[in-house]
């Protein structure tokens, strides 16, 4: 009795973990998946006609400390001239190219997280 109590206890524990560990990788894949959204949308600005690209706006700190956070929000997805400027490249790629390839390997990993947590859970029955 002693032996399947323990057993039972274990089996439980390592439900516990494999659903904790396959929250935790769609929980970053999630995260993964909104940088990759606002990189994608960085280099979508910087590929933009001169012309076309989004006036400056005020900086950062005057808006956070100016404007409700939802607007602060909305500004900064919105852009600002000064998100078109190349200010650095590595290997032929800027910064928000360099965030989708890490992002994308961030969301990758996650991936294999849930699928090897979602094989190794116990299953009763």
């Amino acid at each position: 009795m002693r032996i399947a109590s323990t057993a039972a206890r274990r089996l439980a524990a390592g439900a516990v973990a494999g659903a904790a560990t396959l929250a935790l990788g769609v929980l970053i894949g999630l995260f993964a998946l909104f940088g990759v959204a606002v990189a994608a949308r960085h280099i979508w600005i910087q590929h933009l006609p001169a012309d076309k690209v989004p006036a400056c706006g005020p900086g950062l700190n005057y808006m956070l400390d100016h404007f409700p956070m939802a607007k602060v929000l909305k500004e900064l997805m919105h852009g600002s001239g000064e998100c078109a400027a190349h200010v650095w490249s590595f290997l032929g790629l800027g910064i928000p190219e360099w965030s989708v390839v890490w992002y994308v390997l961030l969301g990758a990993w996650a991936i294999f997280i849930a699928l090897r947590a979602r094989q190794t859970t116990p299953r009763q029955g």
